[in-house]
């Protein structure tokens, strides 16, 4: 799309048979006014609403050209003739002032409660992870104290000691929020930080992947690590992942935690037991990115209920193996299964006429940037793949359907939510108070 502006795209049905031709969609949306100076801003996520076949509405996160809101969340509603009309924004405001052109996170995913969650990078300042209040710079004096108190101390969210803007900080933070069409978003019923009620989960670096499991109602996300280690979590309610303090399992000793030098990662998670550790993390840090739960019967049967996440370099998919009844991780420090872990097979590949001269191009297009469940010709959901041919603004995508293509046995267990016995001694997502219907009480109105 041309700078400024971005599309939502619809694909329907595919446009030969044997690929020579790819379907480019029709344009179902222009997102206008969109900031993208480097490959970590746009428009970076996309929600239906879950009763989406009555009120039409879609929402979509993204950094603006607009200083006076810089990143926000806008809605669209489907029209009579299959278009998306723009509606409104409905949050604003959602990174420091001064804003970075890395680290926004910007995925959306709405909660087996109704509610809407975001997934909201650090902006670039670390300690904005950790804080509930200011997003004036952190400075280097500061820093230190922070390190101090948070990860050699018990401090939680505390508050700056340092004059500063005293605006709501939501960076490097999973939001929740009751939508209700283009009327302000709210913070969600029942959120556990009361200091800072839009809130669900903090401690987050550039959450990269949020997904919810629909058996389990839970909340993973894929959060790229500094230098250290790339993670996948699971935030539950009122969690707090750990960065800056942490990156992935291990810990940094130089700039804003150099007081960590000498320290190891047992000690603050002594003074903070109720953090969470990563369920998997990956050593090197590879870039993280997309996260999916399969429910589908397309795969054999020891596939249903896995999250399939990306590490987006050289076309790796990950698997958490998820077990029935339940299909919740067992812990934490969990071996990553690979789903497909090549760098040199080829497999992400296409054949069409790259750049309209009559000839057909042999095309890779192995850096993998989104994963998602969705039906097949046959009506089977199978996952899909978004896959790069690198990280240019003018790079070719092509999205990828993953068929499984020997004989197998798919699965034949319960297909709904798990039991509520799944849920002894710890957070029920399926009990919390749910938020108002995203079409409210009139789906389906023009005015929202």
């Amino acid at each position: 799309s041309t700078p400024g502006t971005a599309e939502i795209r619809v694909f329907s049905a595919y446009a030969t048979t044997d690929g020579s031709t790819l379907d480019t969609g029709t344009v179902w949306a222009a997102v206008d006014g969109v900031r993208a100076t480097s490959m970590e801003e746009g428009l970076l996520g996309i929600a239906l609403a879950p009763d989406f076949a009555t009120s039409k509405l879609v929402y979509v996160y993204l950094t603006t050209t607009d200083e006076s809101v810089n990143q926000h969340i806008r809605v669209y509603r489907e029209n009579a003739q299959g278009t998306g009309d723009f509606l409104g924004v409905v949050r604003t405001t959602l990174e420091p002032p001064a804003e970075s052109a890395n680290r926004n996170g910007g995925h959306l995913a709405f909660g087996v409660d109704g509610c809407l969650l975001a997934g909201i990078g650090d902006n670039g300042t670390p300690w904005n992870a950790q804080l509930f209040s200011g997003t004036d710079p952190v400075g280097g004096t500061e820093q230190t104290a922070l390190c101090d108190a948070v990860c050699l101390g018990p401090s939680e969210f505390p508050t700056r000691s340092v004059p500063n803007d005293g605006a709501t900080n939501f960076a490097g933070k999973v939001l929740r929020m009751a939508v209700e069409g283009a009327s302000p978003a709210q913070p969600g019923p029942g959120n556990p930080f009361a200091a800072q009620p839009f809130v669900f989960g903090a401690g987050l670096r550039n959450p990269a992947g949020l997904a919810v499991h629909p058996l389990t109602g839970q909340v993973y996300v894929a959060d790229r690590g500094n230098s250290l280690e790339a993670e996948l979590d699971l935030v539950e309610a009122g969690g707090d992942e750990g960065w800056p303090c942490l990156d992935g399992t291990s810990i940094s000793t130089t700039g804003s935690v150099a007081c960590l030098s000498g320290y190891a990662p047992a000690d603050v998670y002594a003074n903070h037991p109720s953090w969470s550790a990563p369920i998997v993390s990956h050593a090197g840090n590879p870039v993280v990115t997309g996260v999916a739960a399969y429910t589908g019967l397309a795969y054999p049967a020891e596939f249903y209920g896995d999250v399939f996440y990306l590490l987006r370099d050289s076309a790796r998919i990950y698997r958490l193996d998820l077990e029935p009844p339940c299909f919740m991780p067992s812990g934490s420090g969990l071996t990553p299964l690979p789903f497909h872990d090549s760098t040199n097979d080829g497999d992400f590949r296409a054949i069409y006429d790259l750049d309209g001269d009559g000839q057909y191009n042999n095309v890779g297009l192995s850096t993998l940037t989104a994963i998602a469940q969705g039906p097949s010709p046959i009506g089977a959901d199978t996952l899909y793949v978004a896959g790069k041919q690198g990280n240019g603004f003018s790079d070719d995508s092509v999205i990828y359907r993953i068929e499984f293509a020997t004989s197998y046995t798919p699965y034949a267990g319960p297909m709904g939510r798990v039991p509520d016995s799944c849920f002894a001694g710890i957070d029920s997502p399926f009990a919390r108070t749910t938020c108002l219907p995203p079409g409210g009480p009139c789906p389906g109105q023009p005015d929202g």
